[in-house]
């Protein structure tokens, strides 16, 4: 059993120029003793937070590195001074909080919860949206976004070959492409078999209606006894409660939309604007058919509310909006 964290193998993964004999030898790493991946998880997701916090990102792994590196080097001393080392680390605990500073100031978390089992062959993380979307980088190398308020959990079964991924509420999915091994989603009473694609999920509060819709790849969905294959493009609800099924073509780029750090607009009509903002902000917007075209528009959308962007659009083109009782907008 070991600890000693192979550092240059993880980043080499994180960044995608691992060799395939590194990758061997990075993976035995993992499997050999529990802790080991639960380490990799931990440094993925610093490393993942510290790409997309960072102000002036490039593309500069050793950058990053050190700054994740200072981050555990500090947990070492912090922790020796309780005679704990941090390669020497048991994860006893059922819950681990990480907490990360970067910049100016800006906080990043991540919650990780492990629940351990009696094999090492097999591993079970869960995360949680908060109230605000999150990135989650799993140990495959899968990349998953979370809306707010929603939970996943992964578990990994090397015995069996198998990946496997249960959401809550609404997900977008970068799986990384594994032949040897099965990556299925689960929600709410669907299965969801990957074969290394990109897609989003979602289901109903009440678990009523479980939606898909495929960026790119394929994915075929089971549920009520029957299964659909899609192709790019598509989208497909089933809903639980009349076993109904329907099938849509969909906008790919509007199903990943929420998933940026920003939205940027050139020249853009109020009603295409719309489109993107009920996507980011998951909201429904109904805009006046008068109002949609005719006038352009350009600006940038970031941590601004969608009452705030309103408020600005509004006193450009001198609409009114509201929301109704259902927190939907209506623009007039």
């Amino acid at each position: 059993m070991t600890h000693d964290i192979p550092l240059k193998l993880i980043v080499a993964r994180f960044d995608g120029t691992i060799s395939p004999e590194e990758s061997a030898v990075l993976d035995e790493w993992l499997t050999a003793d529990e802790t080991n991946m639960r380490i990799y998880g931990e440094i993925g997701s610093l490393w993942e937070g510290v790409r997309r916090k960072v102000a002036d990102y490039n593309p500069d792994s050793d950058r990053y590195w050190n700054i994740i590196s200072d981050y555990i080097d500090n947990e070492a001393r912090r922790k020796s001074r309780r005679s704990v080392s941090w390669r020497r680390i048991r994860y006893t605990a059922v819950a681990a909080s990480v907490t990360l500073a970067i910049g100016l100031g800006t906080l990043w978390r991540m919650h990780l919860v492990e629940q351990r089992s009696d094999s090492l062959a097999q591993q079970s993380l869960e995360y949680f949206g908060g109230e605000d979307k999150r990135h989650v980088l799993l140990p495959d190398g899968s990349e998953v976004w979370l809306r707010a308020n929603s939970s996943l959990t992964y578990r990994e079964d090397r015995q069996k070959n198998t990946r496997e991924a249960t959401i809550s509420g609404e997900a977008f999915f970068d799986v990384s492409h594994d032949g040897s091994r099965a990556f299925v989603v689960n929600v709410d009473g669907a299965a969801i078999t990957v074969h290394g694609t990109r897609f989003g999920v979602s289901s109903m509060e009440d678990g009523s209606d479980v939606t898909v819709a495929l960026v790119e790849g394929s994915v075929s969905m089971s549920a009520g006894g029957r299964q659909v294959t899609l192709a790019p493009g598509d989208g497909v609800s089933y809903d639980r409660g009349s076993g109904l099924w329907r099938t849509e073509k969909i906008d790919a780029e509007l199903v990943s939309v929420w998933t940026l750090d920003k939205l940027h607009f050139e020249r853009k009509s109020l009603g295409h604007i719309c489109r993107y903002l009920s996507a980011w902000y998951d909201i429904a917007i109904d805009v006046d058919p008068h109002l949609t075209t005719g006038q352009a528009y350009t600006l940038t959308v970031s941590d601004q509310s969608v009452d705030e962007v309103m408020l600005t659009l509004s006193q450009i083109s001198g609409f009114t909006y509201r929301f109704d009782r259902n927190g939907n907008l209506r623009i007039r």
